[in-house]
């Protein structure tokens, strides 16, 4: 699986932070990140129009339906409102999501069934 080698979660972080930039690099936008990690945002991304604060999420964790679940909760540093504009959600089989942050009414977790199938993106 992808995150066999990732020695933690902050390890598995940072593969999901990397295809999310591959992913939107792919689309031609530009990239930007942060100095510091203090803001609810893992991203910035322009696609030449707008900018949009991107919340990079990874996820191992499978439901008893077998959809993974993406966690929303911040483990440790900034716990404020998340201000993102977009999910992106990378799961240990290598699946990615492009999710807006207007289509996830959940607070806690999000099931990655059908509902967001058609926010799922591909890097090759």
């Amino acid at each position: 699986m992808l995150f066999d080698n990732a020695i933690n979660s902050k390890k598995q972080g940072d593969i999901g932070m990397c295809y999310a930039m591959a992913y939107y690099a792919k689309l031609g936008w530009t990239v930007s990140v942060p100095v510091t990690d203090s803001q609810d945002y893992d991203l910035v991304v322009d696609n030449g129009t707008r900018l949009f604060k991107v919340q990079v999420k990874t996820t191992k964790s499978i439901s008893p339906s077998g959809n993974y679940i993406v966690s929303l909760r911040t483990i440790g540093g900034n716990r404020s409102e998340n201000s993102s504009d977009l999910l992106f959600a990378l799961t240990d089989s290598g699946d990615c999501y492009s999710i807006p942050k207007s289509e996830i009414s959940a607070v806690s977790s999000v099931a990655l069934g059908e509902r967001y199938l058609p926010y799922r993106v591909t890097l090759h």
